[in-house]
């Protein structure tokens, strides 16, 4: 996708459905009623409003999905669930500060340069609610997750259109964001040491493509084999990929917090830049880390022996508690 093909719409089902809801405050109860719902299979709360109780009642996995590739691309992921959480921190997120568009709209609702810890845990709950095995056979959280995140979307769309000069969270920012938590996660966790097979990857891409679907991005853009995703993200980074005051605000905010929680100095900037590159890293004006022993060299030869060795410990459960603390002490 190039520039020109830019896909300056919404959510059109969604966006309606909102105008018809004179209350913002019960959008945000909607979504705050969504995030306690236990499995997929629990009905509704009762104060949904109706026209968006009728519009989650139906929301289908798409004719084309397929249960088996689903549970191989949720098994894929618990496998390397620390390498999924790291390539979203040091590849994922900073790539989509290299959206001008992006950027402006997440720097106009403040929450990741006010509390970073906060919404990137929110991210974390919502990866790992769609990730998890079985999450989208009923018993699972997956579309529930998803449906709370494409409201969220709305509402942030909806909050910021009168004053807007462009549509906030377009089809191609929400194409990109699909992107970087499906080709970048892969190619980074491959580039952190992680074991990833042809199968792997095109499983992992349909599980994030049935996401997609669910959150309203327009089937024609949505590659349907994992080289075409790939070839799509290097189109859409080539021609969208900018410097921005708000990318490198973000990214800065980002970095701050995530060597907050490293014990190694600078590892935050040279994780950034192993990952993304040393272009990319410079549109986000990531740091250049200070000389000695810990230089990109060590990175590429080491930290994938490393983090094999240590990632036996930070599974599943580590990580959801760590999560589920975060969430409970910020606000």
């Amino acid at each position: 996708m190039s520039a020109n093909d830019r896909l300056p719409t919404g959510d059109p089902p969604l966006d309606a459905l909102l105008l018809e809801i004179e209350d913002p405050r019960a959008i945000w109860s909607a979504i705050a009623a969504l995030g306690e719902l236990p499995s997929d299979d629990t009905p509704l709360p009762t104060a949904i409003p109706p026209p968006l109780d009728r519009f989650l009642a139906s929301t289908r996995l798409p004719e084309w999905a397929s249960l088996d590739a689903l549970e191989r691309g949720a098994r894929f992921a618990e496998r390397n669930l620390p390498y999924v959480s790291l390539a979203l921190i040091a590849g994922s997120l900073p790539l989509l500060f290299t959206s001008a568009h992006g950027a402006t709209v997440l720097t106009r609702t403040r929450r990741l340069l006010d509390d970073v810890d906060r919404r990137v845990n929110e991210t974390a709950r919502f990866v790992f609610d769609v990730l998890e095995p079985g999450a989208f056979g009923g018993y699972g959280r997956g579309v529930r997750a998803v449906q709370r995140v494409r409201l969220i979307h709305a509402a942030v769309r909806h909050a910021q259109r009168p004053t807007s000069p462009t549509i906030p969270i377009d089809q191609t920012q929400l194409l990109g964001t699909l992107f970087a938590f499906s080709v970048v996660v892969v190619r980074s966790a491959t580039r952190l040491g992680a074991r990833v097979t042809d199968r792997d990857r095109e499983d992992y891409w349909h599980l994030w493509r049935v996401v997609g679907a669910l959150l309203g991005i327009e089937a024609r853009s949505m590659p349907h084999r994992y080289a075409e995703a790939e070839r799509s993200l290097r189109a859409l980074v080539h021609d969208n990929a900018k410097a921005s005051a708000e990318g490198r605000a973000l990214t800065a905010a980002l970095l701050e917090r995530t060597q907050a929680h490293l014990v190694v100095p600078d590892l935050s900037t040279r994780l950034v830049r192993y990952l993304l590159g040393e272009r990319v890293a410079d549109l986000l004006e990531v740091p250049t880390p200070r000389s000695g022993a810990l230089d990109s060299r060590w990175v590429r030869s080491r930290a994938p022996a490393l983090f094999r060795a240590v990632s036996p410990l930070l599974g599943r459960t580590f990580q959801e508690a760590v999560v589920r603390k975060k969430l409970a002490t910020t606000t």
